[in-house]
């Protein structure tokens, strides 16, 4: 079981919404989904040899990354940018 290290800060009174929301219609059978402290989301998908992003706000996949990528199971984004990417192995 992983660690994980960009956990959010709650305050004392937070309480759980039960009711989510839907903010993106992408089926692709995701392994790991990471959210930076922008709130921009990365998406890893095995079957597509992808990493998907989504910006702050955004209802669409922004971007992607696909060169190189093998099997993409987990990921970690720095505040600076920089991407950690398990290819599987």
């Amino acid at each position: 079981l992983g660690v994980s290290y960009n956990q959010p800060k709650l305050d004392a009174d937070a309480v759980w919404n039960p009711v989510g929301e839907t903010f993106t219609t992408f089926s692709a059978n995701p392994w790991s989904i990471y959210v930076n402290t922008n709130n921009e989301i990365f998406v890893a998908v095995p079957s597509s040899n992808r990493i998907y992003l989504w910006l702050n706000g955004s209802v669409t996949s922004t971007g992607n990354i696909f060169n190189g990528l093998n099997d993409p199971a987990s990921l970690f984004v720095l505040s600076n940018g920089d991407i950690y990417i398990d290819n599987g192995n």
